[in-house]
């Protein structure tokens, strides 16, 4: 997996620490599968439209091959308009739901995993939630605001687990 860091990201930390947690946040992504769920995703619904392409055209034809109504070539290329439409359209599904990101139980799930990579690394993975303060006093809801959970419910949780790992090790 691929990590991009932009102005932008390295404007909403202002220490290593957060920038460690934002790093850590997709280093998670990456070692727990996100990424390769979404491309397995993205596959399989480009697999569903070409093959429902291809069954429409078959269908078409055989159809007119049993009825004895032969397809003209303005028949045919009307077909083929029809299914492009229809296939236009399924892409277009598909980049809606690639715009929109990870789920929120991913994002969880990466948050969560990744103040453990920050302790094992040496960093305060308490920085995690300086950094989503951070976002939310500058959070919109566009661009990555509108693919990530609402940065107060991310405290929330990482709140919550910052305590399981005091109570597991109280040194922390």
């Amino acid at each position: 997996g691929h990590i991009f860091v932009s102005r932008g990201l390295i404007d909403c930390t202002d220490s290593e620490d957060a920038l460690a947690a934002v790093l850590a946040h997709e280093i998670s992504h990456v070692q727990l599968g996100h990424s390769v769920q979404a491309i397995k995703a993205s596959r399989v619904r480009t697999a569903v439209s070409d093959t429902t392409k291809a069954v429409a055209v078959t269908g078409i034809v055989s159809a007119s091959l049993r009825t004895g109504l032969p397809l003209t070539d303005q028949d045919m290329e009307a077909v083929m308009k029809a299914v492009d439409s229809f296939s236009d359209a399924t892409n277009e599904v598909t980049k809606t739901l690639v715009n929109t990101g990870f789920s929120k139980e991913q994002e969880f799930e990466a948050d969560k995993h990744a103040l453990y990579i920050m302790q094992s690394a040496g960093y305060d993975p308490y920085a995690m939630l300086d950094m989503l303060e951070q976002i939310e006093d500058s959070s919109s809801n566009t661009g990555w605001g509108a693919t990530h959970p609402s940065p107060k419910d991310r405290i929330k949780k990482v709140n919550k687990e910052l305590a399981a790992m005091k109570k597991a090790d109280p040194s922390m």
